[in-house]
This record gives C-alpha cells, sequence and structure tokens, in this order.
C-alpha cells in the first residue's frame, strides 16, 4: 500500500488530495542558492565563512601550478 504513494501527491495541498508534505529535495536546492548568494557577496558585509572557503580553495588551486595565481581569488567571479 505505501509504495502506491506518490510523493508529489504527498506534497501537494490538502486541497488537491495531499497531506502538504515537506519537498526535502526544493528546500535543500534552495539552501544552496542561498548560500552560493551569500558566497557570491562582496563587501563589508561578506560572512566569515566565504571568505575562509576563498582562502582554502586558492590555496587548493594553487599546488596544481597550472593556474595562474591572480585569478583564483573568487572562483564564481
Amino acid at each position: 500500500m505505501i509504495n502506491d504513494l506518490n510523493l508529489n501527491k504527498m506534497s501537494a495541498p490538502p486541497e488537491e488530495g495531499g497531506i502538504n508534505l515537506l519537498d526535502i529535495t526544493a528546500q535543500n536546492d534552495a539552501i544552496h542558492v542561498m548560500w552560493q548568494k551569500k558566497y557570491t557577496t562582496i563587501g563589508p558585509n561578506r560572512l566569515m565563512w566565504a571568505l575562509v572557503a576563498d582562502v582554502l580553495l586558492e590555496q587548493n588551486i594553487a599546488k596544481s601550478g597550472n593556474v595562474d595565481k591572480t585569478v583564483t581569488m573568487n572562483t564564481y567571479l
């Protein structure tokens, strides 16, 4: 019986026969988009973890020796 349940149907609103179940995949995608937005923020409001991520990425990219160090400042910019 439980195999017959459709995730799309369960996440539908009660008016459409669902139980308004949270769509975990959509929630995770939204969280990743917000992290990306925070990471690419430039200026004094930039979060500390984004600065640390830049340093870690720069150090690990520079180890390859094939990349100009000036282009490793921010991967997405």
